[in-house]
């Protein structure tokens, strides 16, 4: 719940690293609630993400371009390539590791790659089981 009570402190606290880096390790949806300066520090969002890879969504775009960042993000949680930029949408690793994570995160990855997955099939070998399962993503490709 430390994570939660972030919501209701004051913004200086939202602005106090060592308060946010705590909040963020117990519930790495807590980033929401940080200041926009705490949003853009990469140890604070790389922790986030650790947590909860839909904080993602609260970093800033800067460190949604960051492929260190998207790939421990999507480790954790596929469907957080969402909110990752365009270019790494586009990035074989990132993808893969999204979809082996979770299959449904494969909507999320660039034409061009979902292209590319359709066009040759035998890389679903590459996308486990959970991607494989989904006939409803399958017949989407």
């Amino acid at each position: 719940r430390a994570g939660y009570a972030l919501t209701f402190a004051r913004y200086a606290l939202q602005r106090d690293k060592e308060i946010v880096l705590k909040a963020v390790q117990h519930d790495g949806a807590a980033l929401a609630c940080a200041s926009s300066e705490l949003q853009s520090d990469k140890e604070i969002v790389m922790e986030a993400v650790r947590k909860r890879g839909g904080a993602l969504k609260y970093a800033c775009k800067t460190l949604q371009a960051e492929k260190e960042i998207v790939m421990e993000a999507v480790r954790q949680n596929g469907l957080a390539l969402e909110f990752a930029s365009k270019t790494l949408q586009s990035d074989k690793d990132v993808v893969m590791e999204a979809v082996q994570q979770d299959g449904r995160a494969l909507q999320f990855a660039s034409k061009t790659l979902q292209s590319a997955i359709q066009e040759d099939s035998r890389a679903l070998q590459f996308a486990g089981e959970t991607l494989r399962s989904h006939q409803d993503v399958l017949v989407s490709c």
